[in-house]
């Protein structure tokens, strides 16, 4: 019996409302932004203080703590709230799938690399390598990176995704609505960054769609959890481009962004994860 279907008729149950659901919802939100928001300002003001403020260490820094701040108020409300352990909460298997998780995490950082070398390859000069203004400052800033980072990613999972699938997948009978409820959401949380850009803001609409469609299809956040940490620790450290709404110390820099490569990475993980999950559900 394969790993999916040993928990197949799992399911997660809550006695919360859809009325409860959406008023933790929302205030989680509220938490990210006004009190994510105040830490920031507060940071930041202090790292002014002490003249800081111009560095890119400074800058991830201040403009990563408000995932803190969610990440708390989630886990607040997924244990006093809802009443479920974490684990629980994110996978309807009996323990979190690791395999998933790094399955997906490599098919992505490996679609990234293949694409950003192939551009490389055919315009050279698109692509650059940015030496390290102070070596030991670079060398921090990864380091952070590798701690922020995941951090952020999977809280913008569990809000998005995780939440929103515990909080519908037994009120709603159609999977597209879900995802497309998904999609909005996240497309909204990222307005300041695709904001009169339609083309950008399509592609958080279609990732949010897709990825909540791989969590329902898998039962569980896995897959989505190691494609946005993959993302995004590649964008912070690897290549970043002109603007990016993730301010990084990468290694390299793309001054313009090819916005079909993202759209093509994003539907070539979609299809190898999700095949992947339904011929495993069949036994192949």
């Amino acid at each position: 019996m394969n790993e999916l279907k040993r928990h197949t008729g799992t399911s997660f149950s809550s006695q919360l409302t859809l009325f409860q659901w959406l008023v933790g919802f929302f205030f989680i939100e509220l938490m990210w932004t006004f009190a994510g928001g105040w830490l920031t300002y507060e940071v930041q003001t202090l790292f002014n203080r002490f003249s800081l403020g111009s560095t890119v260490l400074s800058a991830y820094i201040s403009g990563n703590l408000n995932f803190l701040v969610l990440f708390g108020a989630l886990l607040i409300f997924i244990r006093f709230g809802v009443g479920s352990s974490l684990q629980r909460y994110v996978t309807d298997a009996p323990a979190f799938r690791y395999r998933l998780f790094f399955q997906a995490f490599g098919i992505w950082s490996a679609l990234l690399l293949l694409f950003s070398l192939a551009i490389w390859v055919g315009d050279p000069q698109r692509i650059v390598f940015v030496p390290p203004s102070d070596l030991s400052e670079r060398l921090l800033f990864f380091l952070l990176v590798f701690i922020l980072t995941p951090l952020q990613s999977i809280s913008e999972e569990l809000l998005f995704r995780s939440t929103l699938w515990r909080m519908l997948s037994g009120r709603l009978k159609k999977r597209w609505l879900i995802c497309l409820i998904s999609a909005v959401a996240f497309a909204l949380a990222h307005l300041n960054s695709a904001l009169g850009n339609w083309p950008v803001l399509l592609y958080y609409v279609l990732s949010g769609f897709l990825f909540m469609s791989l969590t329902i299809q898998s039962k569980g956040s896995e897959l989505v959890f190691g494609a946005h940490v993959a993302n995004n620790l590649f964008v912070a450290i690897v290549l970043n481009y002109g603007g990016s709404p993730l301010v990084s110390d990468s290694l390299f820099y793309q001054q313009t962004p090819i916005l079909l490569v993202d759209y093509a990475i994003l539907l070539l993980f979609f299809v190898m994860n999700i095949v992947a999950v339904k011929q495993e559900e069949k036994g192949e």
